[in-house]
């Protein structure tokens, strides 16, 4: 019985150590590849900062834990800086990892948007067909503070999926009526909710400057929006349409409208801090032209370029 019992221990000891080292090996590699990419990043032309890169977690998860992380594009298109950034992962689950950050101060479109929020979750999946799945998530706090736009108003919550096939990655300037990211974005006011779906098509944007903007029009990029939802305190609104830029870097474009009540367009327009003469029609058109934002006809907005000239 004795001889038995030690040899059990004896195989749950080689089990243990086999898995340690499977787990340090695996880890290592994983710490290993975050730096490279990192490093690869750098020789893309992206500024990427960090002040440490450390692994824990063992025996269950690897963690890998970055200090002070600052990510930006060339020209400043996209810039993220963040206090800490955690990576989470499995070692039965090499491609799927899980993000969390604090502290984030955001800027998209060269400042277009911009907002500082305490903390944000985030998960990166690679699925077997080659797709890449993002889902960033608020995780359904009040703690953002947006700067820019004015008329967006402040959000409770919010989710943004990002979905991109990596397949042919490198030729995607020829592929352009083929969608190259696909998303789908949730949020919530005080006053009511938004509910998007929709892609966009021709050559990838690397950065928010002129000649990359020229470029992705002259391809004949295009963002399409299939469905946006909206909730308001006196109805609902589905909109659908189509957004381009003219030869100005205006957004240029067209939608209908479909609201439940025209008191739910006007409670939109006044939760953006506008107002319009809108008909009792239930149907309605949204078009974007000559630096106009139009509204059956009646301006809502005037459009300057979506960066400075």
């Amino acid at each position: 019985m004795f001889l038995k019992a030690k040899a059990v221990l004896g195989i749950l000891f080689l089990l243990a150590l086999a898995y340690t080292a499977l787990w340090y090996t695996a880890g290592f590699n994983a710490q290993k590849e975050a730096a490279e990419t990192l490093s690869r990043w750098r020789d893309d032309g992206y500024a990427v900062e960090y002040s440490s890169l450390n692994l824990s977690g063992f025996p269950y998860r690897f963690v890998i834990e970055l200090e002070d992380v600052e990510f930006k594009t060339r020209k400043g298109g996209l810039s993220l800086k963040a206090d800490e950034m955690v990576l989470v992962s499995h070692l039965w689950t090499p491609g799927h990892w899980i993000s969390q950050t604090t502290n984030n101060r955001i800027s998209l479109a060269g400042g277009l948007v911009a907002w500082d929020e305490t903390y944000l979750e985030a998960s990166y999946r690679m699925h077997d067909t080659n797709k890449l799945v993002i889902k960033i998530d608020s995780a359904g706090t009040d703690d953002m503070t947006l700067h820019a736009p004015g008329i967006i108003p402040p959000l409770t919550a919010w989710t943004l999926l990002l979905g991109r096939d990596e397949e042919d990655s490198s030729n995607r300037g020829a592929l352009y009526e083929k969608r190259t990211l696909e998303f789908k974005l949730y949020a919530e006011t005080a006053g009511g909710s938004l509910d998007l779906t929709g892609g966009v098509s021709g050559p990838t944007l690397n950065d928010w400057t002129r000649n990359e903007l020229v470029a992705w029009r002259d391809a004949g990029g295009l963002l399409e929006v299939d469905q946006a939802q909206i909730a308001t305190p006196d109805g609902g609104i589905v909109l659908k349409g189509d957004v381009s830029l003219d030869e100005n870097l205006r957004l240029l474009g067209a939608a209908s409208i479909v609201a439940s009540s025209p008191r739910a367009v006007q409670s939109l327009l006044s939760a953006a801090g506008r107002s319009a003469v809108v008909s009792e029609s239930q149907e309605m058109s949204l078009m974007l032209q000559n630096g106009l934002m139009l509204l059956d006809g009646y301006e809502l907005l005037e459009l300057g370029p979506v960066i400075n000239q």
